[in-house]
């Protein structure tokens, strides 16, 4: 189920962060891991440029995240993953949700013919990046398996700053910059933190890389409020941040839900708190989340959801 991102009724740019405990760090959606895992495979394999990138110097960092997330996959879904010791230091994988067998030792430079990252971004659900513990250099981004991004790429941001790849959210210079860069230098080992992170979108398309802008402008300029309800997709990012125990890099995990705004949106509460949130965002927020040429039929439509509170019962 689609998690509701709006705590009040009046737009706030916070960080929103939770303490995660760390066998919540990743989730997984029965209904659809099998065809999302499918859908990276063919991104990856159709324009894997677009999707993967990862420096030189990452390769521990890389293993690092292995070593984390692959035991908890397996300790979460017993009855789906299974990860289990062999001789020489070799560990074997199954899992059925990536249909997946694999065999590696830590520290090589592959896991079956791949990168460990772009190997493990094909098991599971969440977009997986890696920034180094570099706080002189701004925490760059040092690798990243990104298949379902929000209208950015990772190559368009690898080796660049935290501060700098946020450069182009409105506000996030002034309101968010300094408490962002406090907490990477806090974050601690075993203490990950998670937030919720919200869009709308006319498209159900997950890989909104730069390419296909064009597409997603032109479906929202089409909209109206009769097809907004079943036409446009609330899409929410569930963000989690985890220093790596060995390299100490930080780890920004990314599992993107979405849901049609009829959906997210069933019932005259649900309406109106999104509506209100749209209608105190800031415009210039709004201009960059693509809603702008939404907005109008947005809020007809879940002013008329809304109004069901007040229908004269029969």
């Amino acid at each position: 189920m689609i998690p509701f991102p709006f705590a009040t009724d009046i737009f706030q740019l916070q960080m929103g962060l939770h303490a995660l405990d760390f066998s919540a760090l990743l989730e997984i959606e029965p209904e659809v891991v099998e065809e999302q895992l499918a859908l990276k495979r063919e991104l990856l394999e159709r324009d894997h440029a677009s999707y993967l990138q990862a420096s030189d110097a990452s390769l521990a960092a890389q293993w690092d995240v292995v070593a984390l997330l692959a035991p908890l996959m397996a300790w979460r879904f017993p009855a789906q993953v299974a990860l289990v010791p062999g001789a020489a230091g070799t560990w074997h994988w199954h899992s059925a949700f990536s249909h997946q067998v694999a065999s590696w030792r830590f520290g090589l430079p592959t896991i079956a013919g791949l990168a460990p990252l772009d190997w493990l971004g094909r098991q599971i659900q969440e977009d997986l990046l890696i920034l180094a513990d570099r706080p002189e250099e701004g925490f760059p981004l040092i690798a990243g398996s990104l298949c379902f991004p929000n209208d950015w790429s990772v190559g368009e941001k690898l080796g660049r700053s935290i501060l700098d790849i946020h450069a182009p959210v409105p506000g996030f210079a002034t309101e968010l910059g300094k408490s962002t860069v406090r907490l990477f230098e806090r974050l601690k080992v075993g203490h990950p933190v998670w937030r919720l992170n919200w869009s709308i979108k006319a498209t159900p398309r997950l890989n909104l890389i730069p390419l296909y802008a064009a597409e997603n402008r032109a479906a929202a300029g089409a909209m109206t409020a009769e097809h907004v309800g079943i036409g446009c997709w609330l899409r929410v990012e569930r963000q989690t941040l985890t220093r790596l125990p060995q390299s100490l890099a930080i780890l920004f995990t990314v599992h993107t839900y979405q849901a049609t705004l009829q959906s997210a949106a069933a019932t005259p509460e649900e309406a109106a708190r999104i509506a209100a949130n749209l209608r105190t965002a800031p415009p210039e927020l709004l201009a960059y989340k693509g809603i702008t040429p939404l907005l109008a039929p947005l809020l007809e439509y879940l002013d008329r959801v809304a109004a069901r509170n007040h229908a004269p019962r029969p």
